[in-house]
This record gives structure tokens, sequence and C-alpha cells, in this order.
């Protein structure tokens, strides 16, 4: 099977650290992003699940759930998810077709 240079640890940790510069801002990009209590958020596509875990973390009583097409990159993001206070963090494989 072909690998992709997404699914290689470099990229992982390139997206990662890219949320930390000051150019960019999580709480800017989920600006006005406010579900209610209770909700379920799907977050598609999420690849390390750094706004998956952002939305979590923020929004306590709500659950997250979610996906890529990638294995290799959800279980960079459940490994990443373990340091998130909120359990309500699921993920799972599904690939998109139209």
């Amino acid at each position: 099977m072909k690998q992709y240079i997404l699914e290689h640890q470099d990229e992982t940790e390139r997206l990662e650290f890219q949320a930390t510069i000051p150019q960019y801002s999580v709480e800017n990009e989920l600006k006005g992003f406010n579900p209610s209590n209770g909700s379920l958020v799907l977050d598609m596509g999420c690849g390390t699940g750094l706004l998956s875990r952002f939305i979590s973390d923020k929004f306590p009583t709500i659950r997250v759930d979610a996906c890529d097409f990638s294995d290799i990159r959800l279980a960079h993001a459940k490994k990443l998810a373990k340091t998130s206070a909120n359990k309500k963090l699921i993920f799972f494989k599904l690939t998109l077709e139209t």
C-alpha cells in the first residue's frame, strides 16, 4: 500500500507545531462556534485531532466524534487525545465517497 506524506510522523509534528505559531489561532478559527449543552459535533477529516481536542476541552458538555480515512492519522490523533480532559471524544475511520 502506498503511504502518503500526510501519514508521516513528521506531518503530524508539523501540524501540531503550526497551531502554536502566533499567526494561527484555533480560537479565531472557531470564532462564533458555540454549541449548546449536549450537542454532538462531527469533525470530518480530523487529521491530528487538533480541532477536536480543542472543541472537546473548551466545551466539556458536548460530545465530539472525529473521523479520518487514514489509520495512521487516526492513531496519531488518538495518541494526542490522551491529554484531553474531556472523555467524550471519539475517533473512527470513515472514507467519504460521492
